[in-house]
């Protein structure tokens, strides 16, 4: 598994777990706001990650390649006005703090989650054995 296909199935995982969290809270009596911030804010997170994904990809190139900083502007420009719209939701009270934590969260636990279970084939692509992946 390489390093694009780990962001995709952590950019799913991510949706995946949103919906099953935000259905179970609604499940279990919360309010719907709430249930509503644990999806808006693990979709925030999803395209916050998808947005730093491209820009590390478009702005990291080799020594003297040329940077495209038209498109480098625009999805930082896009990064600070993702930032800027979370803000304004949380400072208005929409959605309950608590409910950004959670589903921020979720981003982070689908990231480990894949981490782990691609760890074989990362030590393999790094030309580690399999015997050096279980020590650690």
């Amino acid at each position: 598994m390489n390093g694009g296909q780990i962001l995709a199935r952590t950019r799913a995982g991510t949706v995946i777990a949103a919906l099953l969290a935000a259905g179970l809270a609604r499940a279990l009596g919360a309010e719907w706001r709430f249930a509503a911030g644990v999806l808006g804010t693990a979709l925030w997170a999803v395209a916050g990650f998808t947005l730093i994904e491209r820009l590390v990809r478009v702005a990291l190139l080799p020594p003297g390649s040329p940077r495209p900083r038209g498109r480098i502007a625009l999805l930082v420009t896009a990064k600070l006005a993702l930032y800027g719209l979370a803000v304004w939701v949380l400072l208005a009270g929409w959605i309950p703090p608590l409910s950004s934590v959670l589903g921020f969260s979720l981003l982070l636990l689908a990231l480990v989650v894949v981490g782990l279970a691609a760890r074989p084939d990362l030590a393999a692509a790094a030309g580690g054995t399999e015997r050096e992946t279980d020590r650690s």
